[in-house]
């Protein structure tokens, strides 16, 4: 896919990528998974599940909730690589030789499509998201799937999260909740040996 390409599907995904919401959606909140509220200012990401077969598209959302007293400003270019920017790693765990189990979070590389992506020029100087207090932004990522970005082609356990630096005097880092996603091997289809006839023995 060349530039051009890429610049196009760009141009489509802004048209409904983020949303601002006057909404009070606090009745949900208690069941739903949220990391650090800081200084009021809280933020989670969710999937519509958290297992999938390798090769499935995995779409996320994002919301970002504002119960301080103050403004929000979270500044992201128009090609929203803002809030395409994961923290994402693959959980290795093995055994030691002392039999002791040992945990490793590999970064997950970017695919080549990925790599296209953040490296393009943004198409547009940068935009800010300003989240007035009691409201709510959401944003789906611009209707990306994420391994689209990122080469999740490796079964096992992922963990995602999204951490945000807003323009605020104090510059406040909002992190989400971390979301754990586990990938499977994609069965192998069974290839089933067609029946012969061959003068009428069953081979």
């Amino acid at each position: 896919m060349n530039h051009i390409s890429i610049h196009v599907f760009i141009l489509a995904w802004i048209i409904s990528a983020t949303t601002l919401c006057a909404q009070d959606d606090s009745s949900s909140s208690s069941v739903e998974s949220w990391g650090p509220n800081i200084d009021g200012v809280r933020s989670r990401i969710w999937a519509e599940k958290t297992t999938y077969t390798v090769g499935d598209l995995i779409y996320l959302k994002y919301k970002l909730e504002n119960r301080s007293k103050g403004v929000v400003d979270i500044t992201t270019n128009r090609s929203h690589r803002g809030f395409l920017k994961l923290n994402i790693f693959r959980v290795k765990t093995s055994l030691d030789l002392n039999g002791e189990k040992s945990i490793k979070k590999l970064p997950v590389p970017l695919t080549e499509y990925g790599k296209a992506l953040f490296q393009i020029r943004p198409i547009a100087s940068p935009g800010a998201h300003v989240v007035q207090p009691n409201l709510f932004l959401t944003s789906d990522l611009s209707g990306m799937p994420i391994n689209q970005v990122y080469d999740m082609t490796i079964a096992g356990d992922y963990e995602i999260s999204i951490s945000r630096q807003t323009n605020c005097i104090n510059k406040l880092v909002i992190e989400t909740n971390t979301l754990q996603i586990k990938m499977l091997e994609r069965e192998r289809r069974k290839i089933s040996s067609e029946v012969n006839l061959i003068d009428g023995i069953k081979e």
